[in-house]
């Protein structure tokens, strides 16, 4: 996971940094900050209800914010993730997904990006609102992936082909 997320932080670098001469105008906040161990207690080691994968990331990655890549990706905090947790957002899902969800992120599109108890992750639309329960249809399902690894590699794809866009 340290390595994923160290080359993440140094392609979000270097995308901000030929950014501008590219586009013509300034990029957004694109960044993948990596937890700070000795700041602050981790949630995670107190035992937060998350996907056994889910905890792993979190134990590394603080949060992702790729607002200039694709439609834009961002990956909440360990806090915020919780705190929303069944308020923010859904914390189950019904319909084509079924069962307890984390939903750990999302896109710039407005999709949710989410984890099942079995660790599929799924980027979903039709979630707007502070709903407890999220109805997915089949057509609600923008992307899915086996487990987070995968989900992980997606984003790094993204964020690669980005920075040799700018070349």
């Amino acid at each position: 996971m340290i390595g994923w997320a160290e080359e993440m932080a140094q392609l979000a670098a270097e995308f901000t940094r030929d950014f501008e001469a590219r586009h013509g105008f300034e990029p957004g906040d694109n960044y993948v900050r990596l937890v700070d161990r000795q700041a602050r207690p981790s949630i995670v080691q107190a035992g937060a209800p998350l996907p056994e994968s889910l905890a792993e990331f979190y134990g590394v990655v603080a949060e992702v914010g790729l607002p200039d890549v694709h439609y834009g990706f961002f990956v909440e905090s360990v806090e915020s993730v919780l705190a929303g947790a069944g308020t923010v957002h859904p914390a189950k899902a019904v319909g084509a997904v079924e069962g307890d969800i984390v939903v750990f992120g999302t896109n710039g599109g407005g999709d949710l990006i989410a984890m099942t108890t079995d660790e599929r992750v799924y980027m979903m639309s039709g979630a707007s609102g502070p709903w407890p329960v999220l109805d997915v249809d089949e057509a609600d399902i923008r992307a899915a992936f086996r487990n987070l690894t995968e989900f992980l590699a997606f984003l790094r794809t993204h964020l690669r082909d980005a920075v040799a866009d700018l070349r």
